[in-house]
């Protein structure tokens, strides 16, 4: 295993495949890693690099040219430039975001940035500067429920969707692709025990949720006109405690970090139904594990 910060708690790659960043939640830092084109091996480029209070999330914009972090103990955003070599420098001040917010995702164009802010129970959204990276709060935080901590965009940027940790639900969205602002669809969908996580396919036809607390994955399918969730099947039994997962760029593949049983999980996804069937047992990780992520395929 390598080294790198304390407390490893959130990665994403680069779109072209080639570098991956850690947030290191106790060291208050972010890792930077070169991905190997032939092996997949990591290499630490350089020390990490500061961030703000208990980093709880990162991620890269479509084109690969700015990181965004979250900072959950400080309540704000950090934004940095990827240089070419993969390396960060600040791209400015922090943002303040929400009450504790949780995780950020920037939408399938690179023009808008969203953060849930697990304390307020909200989702903020930010227009994104293309050209510095700098972030610009758009209108008000919108209502979500209680302990917003993970949200998603559909491919097409038409729908977005939050798991509300304290209230065991996932709340819909439609998005407005010019101001991006976010309008409630429906009353939330109810889910298992504590979701963490969730993820939509590449056709942008499902959406899968980790259930923390009742340590199962429940699966639904998007009406690819309203953006309303339909259940597909019931909730399909993962690992102890599934804090996070993800799909493959194909679509055919959901993976899922078990925390409570040091393991991942993976699943096929049905082209047509949605519906998860198990790919033999879940395959032995480090101690708690919290992330997972796919590259793309390296040119």
């Amino acid at each position: 295993m390598l080294s790198g910060g304390i407390g490893p708690v959130s990665m994403t790659a680069s779109p072209s495949g080639q570098f991956l960043y850690v947030a290191n939640f106790g060291s208050a830092s972010l890792s930077v890693f070169n991905i190997n084109r032939e092996t997949g091996a990591l290499m630490a480029m350089s020390s990490p690099v500061a961030t703000g209070v208990h980093p709880r999330s990162v991620t890269v914009d479509p084109k690969g040219r700015f990181a965004y972090v979250i900072n959950s103990g400080s309540s704000n955003i950090a934004v940095f430039k990827i240089l070419t070599d993969g390396s960060l420098i600040s791209a400015g001040p922090t943002v303040l975001a929400g009450v504790s917010p949780f995780s950020v995702t920037v939408d399938p164009t690179g023009t808008f940035a969203y953060v849930t802010n697990k304390g307020s129970g909200d989702i903020s959204a930010f227009r994104i500067n293309t050209d510095t990276g700098a972030l610009t709060q758009e209108g008000n935080n919108v209502a979500a429920d209680a302990g917003s901590v993970a949200i998603t965009i559909t491919p097409s940027g038409k729908f977005a969707y939050v798991a509300n940790f304290d209230s065991d639900n996932v709340s819909a969205f439609t998005v407005d692709g010019t101001t991006g602002k976010l309008t409630s669809i429906s009353s939330p969908t109810p889910v298992g025990s504590n979701p963490s996580s969730i993820a939509n396919t590449p056709s942008g036809q499902f959406v899968y949720v980790a259930n923390l607390g009742s340590s199962n994955i429940s699966a639904f399918a998007i009406d690819t006109r309203t953006g309303t969730l339909r259940s597909i099947d019931a909730p399909v039994s993962a690992g102890l405690n599934p804090l996070s997962l993800t799909v493959d760029p194909s679509g055919q593949f959901l993976y899922v970090t078990n925390f409570g049983s040091n393991d991942i999980s993976t699943f096929s996804i049905d082209g047509s139904s949605g519906k998860l069937a198990p790919l033999g047992s879940p395959v032995a990780s480090g101690i708690n594990p919290s992330s997972l992520v796919l590259t793309g395929q390296l040119n």
